[in-house]
């Protein structure tokens, strides 16, 4: 995440995540506002890249965008890794990322959730 965001600019965020033995992968995302009269409510839109396969991007009755994984994006993009990356168009005006490392066997036994977040705030003064 950029530290500071400019008004006009969109930017690539990439979700990364390594676990040696990880046989699938998988991850969800949602921009949030992190404070002030707004707080909880969306941050700005997500989107797929033109012509990847591996994630989506669907908006949430409260208005927020959520981006995660395809089927197709569960894959490996090397042993023991995977990322996705997104769009992220600003807010209009000025909720940490999730990761499954998964065994592959079709329950959730022996799978691991992985959190994080970042912040960002409006460039200027």
């Amino acid at each position: 995440m950029p530290e500071a965001f400019e008004p006009s600019a969109t930017y690539r965020i990439t979700v990364a995540l390594e676990r040696p033995g990880m046989e699938r992968a998988g991850f969800q995302l949602t921009a949030r506002v992190g404070a002030g009269s707004g707080a909880g409510g969306p941050a700005g839109a997500l989107r797929a890249l033109p012509g990847d396969h591996r994630v989506q991007a669907s908006p949430a009755a409260d208005g927020a965008t959520y981006a995660q994984h395809t089927e197709a994006g569960t894959a490996l993009t090397r042993p023991g890794a995977a990322s996705w990356t997104v769009e992220w168009r600003r807010p209009r005006r000025p909720r940490p990322p999730a990761a499954n490392a998964a065994n592959d066997d079709a329950s959730e036994f022996g799978d691991f959730i992985h959190t994080a977040s970042a912040t960002t705030r409006p460039a200027g003064p």
